[in-house]
């Protein structure tokens, strides 16, 4: 009844304020851990994996590039894709023609022989919307490409999530308002995301197993997925997808606890993810929680 009554006098946001009381985890501890990751992660990582390193790489290799994950290049497009604001990096546009040329034939529902993984694809599709090195119209049209045959109610099916959905998602909201922007998928998709993690919880988010990725990656996915709930949040304003994320990274503050940038490539690319996620959640709740 309490509860209630305060849901009615303050509104949605007194869920999330409700949740932040009640939870184990304070702000703060994830704040502290997340410092000590990225700390130790920027410590460790490769000294290519620098955005402003990516120009000098031919646009059409980006996406062979960012199959393997902790190669330097792979982990400089990365760094776009956590960045809040556009690093420095390719000039605008530049990664439009080839990109789209290097990305045909991918797809989120197979992996084709011969053709670029879809995950590798999305990687640079995040990447590049974010940073500006890919317009919004190059964007949309690789985007189509990767969501066909697989329809919004198929992302989140009982034999898991096709690996690289969480990137094309992020994707789909950087594309915003734009007119081509695939508006309508990305709204079905976000709802479906917000009711899988709420009914699944600790077991949202499986990566199917014909993908045939490593322990890490998967877990590399699920903060993803936690990145475009933060994504969706700030976009629309909407406190259902702030109090998605804090849940999310309130599961999984106590296996990054656990991770050894200075001695892993993999851990440190964890780490990184969980710093920016937790960073980004900290922001948003000062700014869209009355």
């Amino acid at each position: 009844m309490i509860r209630r009554a305060l849901h009615g006098a303050l509104g949605p946001g007194v869920e999330i304020l409700l949740r932040r009381l009640e939870r184990g985890v304070a702000a703060q501890d994830h704040l502290r851990l997340a410092a000590r990751l990225a700390g130790a992660a920027r410590a460790a990582l490769p000294a290519g994996w620098d955005p402003a390193a990516l120009p000098a790489l031919e646009p059409g290799r980006l996406v062979a590039a960012a199959a393997e994950e902790t190669s330097p290049c792979a982990l400089a497009l990365q760094r776009l894709a956590l960045a809040d604001a556009a690093a420095s990096g390719p000039a605008a546009g530049a990664w439009d023609a080839a990109l789209e040329a290097a990305s045909a034939g991918s797809r989120l529902q197979a992996r084709t022989a011969g053709a670029p993984p879809a995950f590798a694809a999305a990687s640079v599709l995040v990447a590049g919307l974010r940073s500006g090195a890919l317009s919004p119209a190059a964007g949309c049209r690789i985007a189509a490409g990767l969501l066909e045959g697989l329809e919004p109610k198929r992302w989140f099916a009982r034999d898991g999530t096709a690996y690289g959905a969480a990137n094309v998602l992020r994707a789909l909201i950087a594309l915003g308002a734009d007119p081509a922007g695939h508006a309508e998928a990305r709204r079905e998709i976000g709802e479906r995301l917000l009711r899988h993690v709420e009914v699944r919880r600790a077991a949202a988010l499986r990566v199917r197993a014909c993908d045939g990725v490593r322990p890490w990656q998967a877990r590399l996915e699920r903060l993803r997925f936690t990145l475009a709930l933060l994504d969706a949040a700030q976009s629309t304003g909407d406190l259902r997808f702030l109090n998605a994320a804090l849940k999310e990274n309130d599961r999984q503050r106590r296996a990054h606890a656990r991770l050894r940038p200075a001695r892993r490539v993999e851990d440190a690319l964890l780490g990184l993810h969980y710093a920016a996620s937790v960073t980004r959640q900290e922001r948003l709740f000062g700014e869209l929680v009355p």
